[in-house]
């Protein structure tokens, strides 16, 4: 059967509602308002967001469910004159304007404002005395607001450096450049030239360290927003339009991550350093996980690596998930019984039809190697009873081009799945079902003939063709194919030994190549060469 992995994501994380804190003074998290001015022409023409004015912000909050006063004016414009929000611009009536990497700070600053009453206050009206009494202590003292105002202070810094690198960076998380209308690609390729040098300047001048730590404190913040990392990568290499779209807890949670990774880009960039990708918040990943789980270590900086092994997580790959393989009619027509359209199990069938033979077997190492390079599984149903079919599937196998399953049926597909009185009950049916000149058909010629001697398909047809009484020319093909499965769904286990006949097997390993994990089968499974058993590698890497 294929293998699968799991991964834990239920680590430990702080139960209290977790804010921005960092203890950071002015040296280490300096003002950097003034460059927003300095380098405004600049920031005209590269801009990706559209300035929002009040109005737009505040719609952008309710969005995001943050719980914002207010219609045309409100808590931003509040918040603005209180000095915890800064503005990026002037809109037409003279009201603030804001980038809506300006969020945080307000979501920051709301967040610590916030009373909650519980349903207790409802349930329990009686005790309304006392519920005012516990807001009345509740209530910010001069040192909270003071705490409040240094916080919003922070993270206004925090976000502006994020809206000065957001014109060279934000393109590379969204896959796509906005520009203002009139200015081409060589001028705005000039100008952004220009400003990354300028920008370069500036990181090279800021403390790695420190922003590594709010790098961290931004990840963590958005975490606790909305917990969904892998949902987060989902979302994060999506198409724009759909990131734009989302609302509630993950949309801010999004909108966060994406400030952190604004300023991760900028840092890892200009000092040569390696930050957490934003996914990353209270898992640890050991060494080699990510490449196992999302196709790379950085899955954000190896986008179309990664975007195959998040659609088949989520289950949206398209295409086949495997590739089977059988060597004639009867086995095709016999899986096509069970599943009629295996195209929607993400199964590809295959007719080989002799392909095992002479030149052809070329053809068919051809089509495993596409395989391989799809990272599709490969599941091969062949008769050991003929030399060539093993002798190309040993060179196959030593070649270590089949990732996936062998169902090596000895002799054949037919001795391997039945006995030898379960295929005369299952021929003499077939021959039931059959009329010849308006009558039907005994199947007690076949019941009752002599098959001694018999044990192969091959020497089982011709018997069965000089018995019948409908007179056959052979027993192959779609007929067979399906009396055979009808007989195995109606009796699944062998007379003789009562077991699971293997062809169940081979289904349900088929059926479960959409959620098996192509790369660590390849890295820590082989199949003997002798049986053809799928068995442990003697060395398996160690970041498997």
């Amino acid at each position: 059967m294929f293998h699968f992995i799991r991964y834990n994501s239920e680590l430990a994380c702080p139960s209290e509602r977790y804010t921005l804190e960092i203890e950071m003074n002015e040296n280490r998290v300096p003002d950097l308002g003034k460059y927003l001015v300095d380098w405004a022409v600049y920031l005209e023409a590269l801009r990706q967001h559209y300035l929002l004015d009040e109005k737009d912000f505040i719609e952008l909050a309710r969005n995001l469910r943050i719980p914002v006063e207010g219609l045309f004016t409100g808590t931003p414009g509040d918040f603005v004159r209180r000095g915890w929000l800064n503005q990026d611009g002037v809109g037409f009536q003279g009201n603030p304007s804001f980038h809506p990497f300006r969020i945080l700070p307000m979501a920051s600053a709301l967040n610590k404002c916030r009373m909650t009453l519980g349903p207790e206050f409802v349930l329990h009206s009686e005790k309304f005395d006392e519920y005012v009494e516990i807001i009345q202590r509740s209530l910010p003292n001069a040192e909270d607001m003071e705490a409040i105002s240094s916080r919003a202070v922070l993270n206004n810094r925090i976000v502006e450096l994020a809206i000065l690198l957001e014109p060279l960076y934000w393109p590379r998380i969204v896959s796509s450049i906005s520009r203002p209308f009139g200015i081409t690609d060589e001028q705005r390729s000039r100008i952004s030239a220009e400003y990354r040098n300028l920008v370069a300047d500036l990181l090279k001048n800021l403390d790695a360290s420190t922003w590594q730590e709010i790098h961290d404190n931004l990840r963590t913040h958005a975490a606790q927003i909305d917990r969904n990392d892998e949902l987060y990568l989902l979302l994060r290499l999506s198409k724009r339009d759909i990131r734009a779209k989302l609302q509630g807890s993950i949309g801010h949670s999004l909108l966060i991550r994406q400030i952190a990774e604004v300023i991760r880009r900028g840092f890892e960039d200009v000092h040569n350093v390696n930050w957490p990708e934003e996914d990353v918040t209270f898992a640890s990943w050991p060494e080699g996980t990510r490449t196992t789980w999302y196709g790379s270590e950085r899955p954000l900086d190896n986008e179309l690596a990664s975007v195959p092994y998040l659609a088949k997580h989520f289950g949206f790959l398209t295409g086949s998930a495997l590739r089977w393989y059988v060597e004639g009619k009867t086995e095709y027509f016999a899986i096509k019984h069970i599943l009629p359209n295996p195209e929607l199990l993400q199964i590809e069938l295959v007719n080989l039809e002799g392909v095992f033979k002479g030149k052809n077997a070329h053809k068919f190492e051809t089509w495993l190697e596409e395989d391989m390079n799809l990272q599709r599984f490969s599941m091969i149903s062949f008769d050991m009873d003929v030399q060539e079919n093993v002798k190309v599937m040993k060179i196959q196998v030593g070649l270590d081009h089949v990732i996936g399953f062998i169902a090596a049926n000895k002799p054949d597909f037919e001795f391997n799945n039945f006995t030898l009185s379960e295929l005369k009950e299952v021929a003499a049916r077939l021959d039931e079902d059959k009329n010849i000149h308006g009558g039907p058909v005994s199947g007690n010629s076949i019941r009752n003939g002599d098959f001694v001697g018999v044990n192969c398909g091959s020497d089982f047809e011709k018997r069965y063709v000089e018995l019948s009484d409908r007179g056959p020319r052979d027993l192959k093909g779609a007929e067979w194919g399906q009396a055979l499965a009808i007989y195995a769904t109606e009796f699944r286990d062998r007379e003789d030994t009562n077991e699971l006949r293997p062809f169940w097997r081979e289904i349900q390993a088929a059926c479960s190549a959409r959620v098996a994990h192509y790369d660590y089968q390849k890295a820590n499974m082989k199949f003997n060469l002798d049986t053809f058993e799928l068995e442990k590698r003697s060395k398996v890497p160690s970041n498997t």
